[in-house]
């Protein structure tokens, strides 16, 4: 019986491993979307506000 709740026990703690993993990969994505558009749209706003603060002090 010993060597039979081995292999039950091996068993199930995978599966118990897996169902965690899969709900909190599901939150990440959705937040990492909008942070991933965020930066680029941050990026092009920094870059004009550079041009333009560079265009007035050169000009």
């Amino acid at each position: 019986m010993a060597v039979d709740a081995e292999p039950n026990a091996a068993s199930r703690r995978p599966l118990a491993l897996s169902p965690p993993p899969t709900p909190p990969s599901h939150p990440p994505l959705p937040l990492r979307s909008p942070n991933l558009d965020k930066p680029p749209l941050r990026r092009l706003i920094s870059k004009k506000g550079a041009k333009n603060e560079a265009s007035l002090p050169l000009s």
